[in-house]
This record gives structure tokens, sequence and C-alpha cells, in this order.
């Protein structure tokens, strides 16, 4: 698990998909993500899900937004049966 910092009004994609999923925590400040095809607005105390194998953006709206990031990537990757797709 990890805390990232989004600048406020700027975009953050991810670049790679794969088998893993990412679950995003709002500790603070509010934003909008597009998870899919779906746009979601979130703040304080929000939870996200990005399924495995979706693309997804965020953005924070007014002050930086910290988020906590949680993965089972690292465990995936560890067991060889990771696999991922750039874009």
């Amino acid at each position: 698990m990890c805390v990232n910092s989004i600048p406020s009004w700027t975009k953050v994609g991810v670049e790679t998909v794969g088998t893993w999923i990412i679950i995003f925590m709002v500790k603070a400040r509010e934003g909008t993500s597009t998870i899919g095809e779906k746009t979601i607005d979130w703040s304080e105390n929000d939870t996200l899900n990005v399924p495995h194998w979706t693309w997804a953006s965020h953005q924070a709206m007014s002050d930086d937004a910290d988020l906590f990031i949680a993965t089972d990537r690292e465990v995936q990757e560890r067991l060889n049966v990771a696999r991922e797709e750039t874009a």
C-alpha cells in the first residue's frame, strides 16, 4: 500500500492494464475518475475499485488529492501470473 498525491487539475492516467486490481481510498480532497467508460466523482473517505483489464484516469478538482492505493500486482508478479498490456 502506498500514498499518492494527484496535483490539482492534473489528469493522471493508467498507461498499463493487467490482471491485478487497484483499490483507491481517498484520504483528502475531491476529484473525478474515469474507470472503463464510467466517470465517478469522489471525495474524502470514498473508495474506488479499478477491476483487472480496465483503463482508468484520475483528476483532482481544486487542491491536490491524497489517495491510499492498494493492489495485488506485486503478489501476482511474484507468483508469475501477472499479465499486462501497455497503451
